[in-house]
Parts: C-alpha cells; structure tokens; sequence
C-alpha cells in the first residue's frame, strides 16, 4: 500500500512548539520526516524563547516544513488553531514536540480514513516512554463501536498526539476552544465532534511513542485537573446526543466523589513503569 495515496492525499500536521530541549524536538521532527508516507507539510506553531529550541528548529531546511514564529507566547489551544487554520492537506495529523511518530502512522492512518468515508477521526495505540526515550510500557485504547463510545464517557478516547482527523470538521467549525487554557482541550474537542454524530476509531497497532514527563501521574489526578475535566464534560452537553452527554456528565461528577488518593493511584498504575 505504500504511498499509494501520496499524490493525491496531503497531510498536514500541526505541532506547537515552546523550549523544548532541542534533542527532544528534533527526535520528534525527525520522526515526522522519517515517515513511509511522504506527501505532508509540517506546521510548527513556535513562541520558543530558547536559544538552543530556536537554533535547532531554524537549522531544517525542508520544504515540507512551515515554522510559524508566535509574536506572544500562546497556551496550546490557541497555537494548534493557528496551525488548523493554515492546514492545506485533506487530513490534519497532531504531533507535539517532544513525542517520536513511529514509522507507519501516517501510511496506516490515511489508508483507513481513505477506506472508511464514516470516520472523521482516527487514532492508534501508543508506547510509553520516559524523559530520557526509554520505552517501559504501552497504552491501549478501545477500537470502536460501543466501547469506544463508552470509553470515551470517563476518558479521552484518544492519545491526542496519536490523532488524524479530516479537514472538513476544521471547515465545519471544529477548533480547540482558546478559553481552555490549562488541560481537557482535546477532550472538549473530541467529545463536540462525538455530540455531532461524527464517527471515530482507534488502529489497532502502535502508532507513537509517547513521553510521559515526570509527576505526571499526580497532575493529571490533581484536584484542579478533575474540576477542570468535569468543568468540560459539563460545558460540552448536547441534547443532539443526551445518552452519552448524560453520561459523560455523571462520570465528571463521580470523578469528583471519589476520595484523592484512589484517583491518584489509578493514574500512577496508568503510567507505571
């Protein structure tokens, strides 16, 4: 199957970028260029300060790449819509800067979307890795149907990093929402398209490898990081989809019952080494 897309198929991916270790960025630019699927330009949405994050994304000379400098340094809603709206490619791919795009993503993810008119956003299964790239585990994700559907009820059903989705939702009015400065823009994100009757999808192979920065277990366990996912559940109710908005809302509300420290311990055995 490969590249049997490419010219008609333009992917254009969106990473924003902040002083990131330059190694770290590179390592994630480089995965991008390294892709069996060659037909993409890559959008950098950049407000770095760093001189060695700016040096190293100023020494690419590719034309698929279009480094976009931010006047103001942005929260990350605000710079992923830059890129959307500049997306020229019939798919938009997420990718942020300090994760590693295995080899195939692009090819698997734009063949399904080609042989699957239905679903609008297509995600994969995920590797783990620490600070330093080492890999020390996996994250699963359901597939489709009703168990996605479920999943996605208490949590995000997708890596957002892992994510393809197609353009017309962005020429439709699907944008991150600017006042979500901290966390959850992408669940907002996922669960709007979901209200709307959009289809969506897990691969069933690895498709990133994913950094897991330290302490992420407690922030994402954090007693303002579950108000804030309840906050998003709540806002993104829609009576176009009352069973999977009310249960959304109910698991946001259970999250805020459940004593810290089970919380807490859930999200470290998540992302155990």
């Amino acid at each position: 199957m490969k590249n049997d897309y490419q010219e008609a198929t333009l992917v254009s991916v969106v990473m924003a970028s902040f002083n990131e270790p330059s190694n770290i960025i590179g390592e994630a630019i480089d995965s991008i260029l390294a892709q069996t699927y060659g037909n993409f330009e890559l959008l950098i949405i950049d407000d770095s300060t760093n001189e060695e994050t700016i040096h190293k994304l100023n020494s690419y000379n590719d034309p698929r790449i279009r480094l976009v400098r931010q006047g103001h340094h942005a929260y990350l809603p605000e710079k992923l819509n830059v890129g959307l709206k500049m997306a020229r490619g019939k798919y938009i791919a997420r990718m942020d800067a300090d994760d590693i795009a295995l080899k195939e993503r692009f090819e698997k993810q734009v063949d399904f979307l080609e042989k699957h008119s239905n679903i609008y956003v297509i995600g994969g299964q995920v590797n783990l890795m620490d600070e330093s790239g080492y890999v020390f585990s996996e994250k699963k994700y359901p597939l489709k149907g009703l168990k996605l559907y479920m999943h996605s009820t208490y949590k995000s059903p997708f890596n957002h990093p892992s994510t393809m989705f197609r353009k017309e939702l962005i020429d439709s009015g699907f944008l991150y929402n600017e006042s979500l400065t901290k966390t959850s823009e992408d669940i907002d994100l996922w669960l709007r398209i979901i209200h709307e009757g959009y289809g969506i999808a897990n691969l069933p192979i690895k498709v990133t490898n994913y950094r897991v920065r330290e302490k992420m277990a407690q922030w994402r366990s954090s007693k303002k990081e579950i108000e804030y996912m309840a906050y998003v559940r709540k806002k993104t109710f829609s009576i176009k989809c009352p069973i999977h908005s009310l249960l959304s809302f109910v698991a946001g509300r259970v999250f805020l019952l459940i004593p810290q420290k089970a919380v807490t311990k859930m999200y470290i055995q998540m992302y155990k080494k």
